[in-house]
């Protein structure tokens, strides 16, 4: 962690979101009394995409803000369309879809017993990438943050992947690693949010304009102008984001790989029978393409750690029956994450 970066700051004057029902169904391939949202319902039913525009899909939204077609919003700030900008579209999750089609049925998502994350690489990802989905498509965004959005609502974002996957959500650990997956999600979607808000150029604007429609998914107009009214434009929410920025800032160093954990990449290996420790495999993940460390701050500290893991081993060595051989001497991996 970089020094002097502290916790989030949350002196802020919290407003409660507006009250809207949440359009739910029930799904067929859960029990009765599994509420799944109707997004998530009507992507399990999709056919395989054709090459055809997004929208072609989409049924027109009942809380859109006005077209570019209609008159001035009640600002008198004339509607630009929505999203200045088309980027990426809404991902439909085909390649999860495919393969649950593949499988029969649902995935299964199984933990590791001692780690606590999926023991499945692949399926590992996909379920990442579906809690993305899941939370970008429905979670509320009138919250300051994760922490801030109901229990309920947790609840059923998190019944929401059952319609693609197995898994035990009884399970408090199983519970605490979707809820932490799903927290970083948020984090995302709000920033992604925000910086639509802040490509329109001005406050009026961005208040004016909704975000690109696939981002927004439908959700009501007076939700985003909660966002602008209470967290954008909000004086203490933007001192509060400018003193997060700068701590930012303050990190002395980043690895240069993806968002797989390295708890991933030490499970990887330890399948196949590979030495990999969570020391070698974040030395690995702060060099750059030539080898070379990314700075000397990263290259400190994996001399710090590196030196405490060999005197693990020099440890466990003594305390080993005489006549253990030294190179027999192995850190599990259990004992990794002790």
């Amino acid at each position: 962690m970089a020094q002097g970066r502290g916790k989030r700051i949350r002196k802020v004057k919290k407003v409660p979101p507006p009250q809207h029902p949440a359009t739910t169904i029930v799904s067929e391939n859960l029990p009765a009394t599994t509420i799944v949202h109707a997004y998530v319902r009507e992507r399990a039913n999709m056919p395989p995409r054709a090459d055809v525009s997004l929208q072609a899909n989409v049924p027109p939204p009942a809380n859109m803000a006005p077209t570019m077609h209609q008159p001035p919003t009640q600002h008198g700030m004339p509607f630009m369309g929505i999203g200045m900008k088309r980027k990426r579209g809404k991902s439909g999750g085909k390649a999860l879809q495919d393969l649950i089609k593949a499988n029969g049925g649902p995935l299964r998502v199984d933990f590791h017993p001692t780690i606590h994350v999926p023991s499945d690489d692949i399926i590992s990802k996909m379920f990442t990438s579906e809690i993305g989905i899941t939370v970008r498509g429905g979670a509320p965004v009138c919250q300051y943050g994760w922490s801030d959005v109901d229990e309920d609502d947790k609840r059923d974002l998190r019944e929401d992947l059952r319609v693609f996957f197995v898994v035990d959500l009884s399970d408090p650990v199983v519970v605490a690693y979707v809820d932490s997956k799903m927290s970083t999600a948020y984090s995302q979607f709000k920033s992604r949010l925000k910086k639509e808000w802040q490509g329109f150029g001005s406050p009026e604007l961005g208040r004016a304009n909704l975000p690109n429609a696939d981002l927004w998914n439908e959700r009501p107009v007076l939700h985003w102008h909660w966002l602008c009214d209470n967290i954008y434009t909000n004086r203490s929410c933007i001192e509060i984001a400018e003193k997060n920025s700068a701590n930012r800032y303050m990190q002395q160093h980043t690895h240069r790989v993806g968002a797989r954990p390295y708890v991933q990449h030490v499970l990887a290996a330890s399948k196949e029978g590979k030495e990999l420790s969570l020391i070698n495999n974040w030395g690995e993940k702060h060099k750059d393409d030539n080898h070379e460390w990314i700075n000397e701050v990263a290259k400190k500290k994996y001399e710090k750690m590196e030196a405490e893991r060999i005197a693990l081993i020099e440890k466990l060595y003594r305390e080993a029956p005489e006549g253990t051989p030294h190179d027999s001497i192995k850190l599990t991996l259990e004992a990794s994450f002790q």
